[in-house]
């Protein structure tokens, strides 16, 4: 699951569909211009956050994949 701002090209890593960001940003259940809300999916020219790609990837090393 992944959480995006409206009007924002940035998208987060949604930690097992709870309500924080894998970079511990909050994700808001209502849609607003200020919170992230979220997807089921990211289309077109958004880019991960740099933060929650970087946790992922030290993840991936830390556990062997």
């Amino acid at each position: 699951m992944y959480a995006t701002g409206t009007g924002n090209g940035i998208y987060h890593l949604v930690i097992n569909n709870s309500a924080e960001t894998l970079c511990g940003l909050k994700v808001s259940r209502m849609r607003s211009g200020q919170s992230l809300h979220l997807v089921p999916d990211v289309s077109g020219s958004h880019v991960i956050c740099k933060h929650c790609e970087r946790i992922e990837r030290n993840a991936k090393i830390d556990n062997g994949d």
